[in-house]
């Protein structure tokens, strides 16, 4: 007997920030070396509008594709069009017609009562070889429509790393382009990222979760609000809270 129907896996929705340092390069203006400002990536991940929308539209991306793989695992002894249909009148919830009311409920009592006629013939002891037939019968039928979500799933989720890929260039390109205009502002040769986020590992060396370091320990010019207006259409983001006071960086001058 298969279970292969492995849950598709969690995109991570927290991300659309570059992680590492970030460089950019302006026409040089002084032969006394380059002039260097940072941005707290802490506060352009939290307040740019951008990478929020990136973050919000990924999760719903993934949800919808959750929510129809799990409809469709609802109805694991229907195959083909009949298992399409399934789910389509599923879907529509409170559209229905009372007619599709009326078909959906036959084909969940079909997917039902195959299903529990397959657990009983598993559990019988001493079947006959008329129950035998009927069980390979029906294991044939779940194995077909085992392969069916295993398509499905591996066509999820390739949609759902094309809309991930999509959307964090669009979040790269408009993030690139912000430091551009930040840099000829405030007349910066190099922009780089104060924090970069580090995975945590157990003892085991299993990953538990990411957490942001400091690059940038003292000084330097933070040019972290300018960007986050520029990249939010002039808009400034609101002063520090007590939950950033960590990554604040001391000495920094604006």
């Amino acid at each position: 007997m298969r279970d292969r129907m492995i849950p598709l896996r969690t995109a991570v929705v927290g991300g659309f920030v570059i992680v590492g340092l970030v460089a950019f390069l302006a026409p040089v203006r002084s032969q006394a070396g380059p002039s260097v400002g940072f941005v707290n990536m802490v506060r352009v991940q939290k307040y740019v509008k951008v990478f929020q929308a990136a973050r919000d539209q990924l999760f719903q991306e993934q949800r919808s594709r959750l929510e129809l793989l799990d409809r469709h695992r609802q109805f694991a002894f229907l195959v083909g069009d009949e298992a399409k249909r399934a789910v389509e009148l599923d879907m529509k919830s409170v559209q229905r017609t009372n007619e599709e009311n009326q078909e959906l409920t036959a084909l969940r009592r079909k997917t039902s009562d195959m299903e529990l006629e397959h657990v009983k013939l598993v559990g019988r002891n001493n079947p006959s070889e008329q129950d035998m037939a009927r069980l390979n019968e029906l294991q044939t039928i779940r194995n077909k429509r085992a392969d069916e979500i295993d398509a499905l799933q591996q066509q999820l989720q390739a949609e759902l790393s094309q809309a991930e890929e999509r959307l964090q260039k669009d979040a790269d390109d408009r993030f690139v382009a912000a430091l551009k205009s930040t840099a000829e502002q405030n007349g910066l040769q190099i922009i780089v990222a104060s924090h970069i986020l580090v995975p945590q590992n157990f003892a085991d060396g299993r990953p538990t979760d990411l957490r942001w370091e400091n690059v940038v320990y003292y000084g330097g010019r933070d040019v972290t609000d300018s960007l986050i207006t520029v990249m939010n259409g002039g808009e400034a983001p609101p002063a520090p809270g007590p939950d950033e006071q960590g990554t604040i960086i001391p000495g920094a001058v604006k």
